[in-house]
């Protein structure tokens, strides 16, 4: 799953008169997708899911057709799939079970087409004239970009898992229907990474009825790009987007091979006051909170900012390696507004702003990206918090495990324009030449978008568009437990 364009996470957040974190001058805009589903009973008799599949992996509400996913995408063939489709539609009463049945058929197909684009076409389900539409052709030529990116990789599928929940009809007249379900993918793929890979989204999809039954009109998800203000629907130019990403791995670097477990900074802080304790960052710690928490659905300790929840779980993990524990998000390795007072530069704690900056963007250092990058940048050995560098070019390249990725959708990234932030589990190649390929990542936007996948097929944003935040240690004014 790769996507074309640019889109801000909206990771900035302002605080209104509640305390409660808004996001900053962001429209969200939600449309989303669908696809392939049948009977239970068939699908009970016909489906096996793989081994691999965790039922952690995917939201716990069923739909209410009580359809099952196919397991395996290609385990039907695309004339058995939509025969199946058809059946449903032609046994069923409803028209919520009818229009679910369309969705999650259109869905299946197109990951289907993913792997196997000679075999599987889900445009069947779409009306004629609504082929043209941008929305469309930006979901058609996405997924044919990630297949052809797969193929120009090398890189092949070879087993998947695909499960739908919470679908839910959001508007209803007699000819017109706007329906979304919760699509969890899980999929193994020969990219030079061990274990699986995930991606969860919530797709939105506008139906209309007519004498030959319903079809598709429109589809959009919550991906956080879609859900910004600045993105535009256009149809991917997909063999230029490949030919880009190769060139892109061919490019020679300037910047050198780094020794990875160094401590680069340069802490030109007085000497301090009192006695500072080294914490010790455990970024293995931190991946492995990051790898069991990337699809959480609730968190009773941290919570989720509904859509904009990436810092906040990448906060989560760098809590995480430097040892932290239990349901007191003030507790170190936090550092409280109790702790350091309100206008501290330090303040890195869940919900918790400082008086500090006149720029809110810095202000929310545990739930905003620009904050959290400006937190480890000012970090000393004098201080309380984590400490570390914060590098905004040659973000991939340097990309190391433990470490906090951010992009500027814009492709220029600097301390006030990073728009997300993910959270880097597993690397392969030299440090100083990583490419997108090379990386791992963990992203959790919200309940219902989430991600563990490499950052070539997360996103197609140019190389030059990422920013890398490094945690080295913590210092506290206490040992550490």
């Amino acid at each position: 799953m790769s996507y074309e364009i640019s889109y801000k996470e909206s990771g900035r957040y302002k605080s209104d008169n509640t305390g409660l974190l808004m996001k900053g001058a962001i429209t969200v805009k939600r449309n989303k997708i669908w696809i392939a589903v049948f009977c239970i009973a068939i699908m009970a008799s016909t489906f096996s899911i793989p081994a691999f599949a965790n039922s952690s992996d995917h939201l716990n509400i069923s739909t209410p057709f009580n359809i099952s996913a196919p397991g395996d995408t290609l385990n039907r063939t695309q004339e058995e799939y939509l025969a199946e489709t058809k059946t449903a539609i032609t046994q069923s009463n409803s028209d919520e079970q009818k229009i679910e049945s369309i969705c999650e058929s259109f869905l299946t197909l197109a990951k289907a087409s993913v792997r196997d684009p000679q075999s599987y076409d889900c445009t069947q389900l779409i009306t004629t004239d609504s082929l043209k539409k941008a929305t469309v052709q930006y979901r058609l030529t996405d997924y044919q970009y990630q297949s052809a990116l797969n193929k120009a990789l090398g890189w092949k599928i070879t087993r998947d898992d695909l499960v739908f929940t919470d679908f839910k009809i959001q508007k209803k007249n007699k000819n017109y229907v706007e329906a979304s379900v919760v699509e969890s993918y899980t999929y193994n793929i020969t990219d030079g990474f061990d274990g699986k890979s995930f991606r969860r989204k919530m797709y939105t999809f506008e139906l209309l009825g007519g004498s030959d039954g319903w079809k598709i009109t429109n589809v959009n998800t919550d991906d956080p790009w879609e859900t910004d203000e600045g993105f535009e629907y256009k149809p991917i130019d997909v063999k230029t987007a490949v030919n880009a990403h190769l060139a892109e791995n061919k490019l020679k670097y300037s910047t050198p091979s780094i020794d990875e477990t160094k401590d680069v900074k340069a802490d030109l802080q007085v000497s301090p006051t009192r006695t500072m304790y080294n914490w010790s960052y455990d970024f293995m710690d931190a991946v492995a909170y990051a790898e069991v928490h990337y699809s959480d659905t609730s968190n009773p300790v941290f919570g989720f900012t509904s859509g904009n929840n990436c810092q906040n779980f990448a906060s989560q993990c760098v809590w995480a390696g430097l040892g932290g524990s239990g349901t007191d998000i003030t507790a170190r390795p936090a550092v409280s507004t109790s702790l350091v007072g309100t206008s501290a530069f330090n303040v890195w704690c869940r919900n918790q702003s400082t008086t500090y900056y006149s720029n809110y963007l810095f202000n929310w250092s545990w739930d905003n990206i620009c904050g959290f990058f400006n937190l480890i940048q000012m970090s000393t050995s004098s201080t309380e918090g984590p400490y570390g560098i914060s590098s905004y070019s040659n973000g991939v390249q340097n990309a190391i495990a433990g470490n906090v990725l951010g992009v500027d959708w814009n492709g220029s990234p600097a301390s006030t324009t990073l728009d997300h932030a993910m959270f880097v589990t597993q690397v392969t190649g030299s440090g100083g030449s990583r490419t997108k390929d090379n990386v791992k990542i963990a992203a959790h936007t919200s309940a219902t978008n989430s991600a563990y996948m490499t950052l070539s097929t997360y996103t197609t944003q140019p190389i030059g568009s990422f920013a890398r935040s490094q945690v080295y240690r913590g210092y506290y004014t206490v040992p550490q437990p």
